[in-house]
């Protein structure tokens, strides 16, 4: 079998005691001071317990991840191990009856969003890309149709003639130079549109 563990010493290593659950109410929220952790006191039900537990988040990483505080006097589900009541983290808010589902859940659908009164924030440093999948034929709104479009008009607008009262074509606008100016730069050169969010169709 090699140089592998044997079936006795993988027991020992995973008789490390039993995992806890419980259910709690939290009561406070305190967040480190280098925003490191979340710390909840909770008072575990119905034994009347008061125990502080770090909250665990959907997805983490190096300044990212999925974030949103749970609330005074939410329900949570804590878990902690054998012997290390000290080391408790909340693992999940339970709903309640006030936690009405989205109307689009019903039918299968993913619905992000935030509290009443909060606003939800989707952050990148390099860039947010709102798709329909369709690998390699992506169109984005604002370069393919608004852009394009905008561009064209100011195009005619510059150049626009028309038949004055004595019958002839008249000048170009006065203010053909703005249409050209506004054409060149922010529109054909892209710079009206965001670098960070790109919304498809």
């Amino acid at each position: 079998m090699g140089s592998g563990l044997n079936l006795s010493e993988l027991a020992e290593i995973f008789d490390d005691g039993k995992l806890h659950l419980a259910v709690a109410k939290i009561e406070q929220l305190e967040v480190a001071a280098d925003r490191s952790v979340l710390r909840c006191m909770t008072r575990i039900l119905p034994d009347d317990i008061r125990m502080v537990a770090s909250m665990s988040w959907e997805a983490v990483g190096p300044n990212a991840g999925i974030f949103q505080f749970p609330s005074v006097n939410d329900l949570v589900i804590i878990g902690y191990l054998d012997g290390h009541e000290n080391d408790a983290f909340v693992l999940k808010r339970l709903t309640s009856k006030e936690d009405n589902i989205p109307i689009q859940a019903l039918a299968g659908h993913l619905v992000l969003k935030a509290l009443a009164g909060k606003k939800n924030f989707v952050n990148s440093d390099t860039e947010i890309n709102l798709t329909r999948e369709n690998p390699g034929n992506e169109r984005l709104v604002l370069g393919d149709t608004f852009k394009t479009a905008y561009s064209t008009h100011l195009d005619t607008d510059a150049k626009h003639k028309h038949i004055g009262n004595l019958g002839y074509y008249t000048d170009i606008p006065d203010l053909a130079a703005d249409y050209e100016a506004i054409k060149a730069s922010p529109v054909d050169d892209a710079l009206m549109l965001s670098d960070l969010s790109k919304t498809e169709k």
